[in-house]
């Protein structure tokens, strides 16, 4: 399953299921702010996998090892840990 359909399994799930006034308009713009940052991605063809590997792990509290598991990242610990690195010096 690719990373864009994971994408909007979740967020037609959201439409469906919770109203705007729910936690839903948070994740809406934590969603939207992702977007500009992926727009922003110096590595273009990587851009949305390094940005939900950045969320998996700062806002669902995933660690490296526990993601480079995931099918279709195809990435070890230190690959995991390199992007969640860049991103962090990003938003500092």
């Amino acid at each position: 399953m690719s990373i864009d359909t994971v994408r909007d399994i979740e967020m037609s799930g959201a439409a469906k299921h919770e109203s705007p006034t729910s936690d839903s308009l948070a994740s809406r713009i934590i969603y939207l702010d992702f977007e500009k940052v992926i727009e922003n991605e110096p590595d273009r063809k990587n851009a949305r996998r390094n940005a939900l590997i950045f969320k998996l792990h700062a806002i669902d509290g995933f660690q490296a090892s526990e993601i480079a598991q995931f099918p279709g990242f195809d990435l070890s610990k230190s690959g995991v840990e390199t992007i969640i690195a860049r991103f962090r010096e990003r938003f500092e």
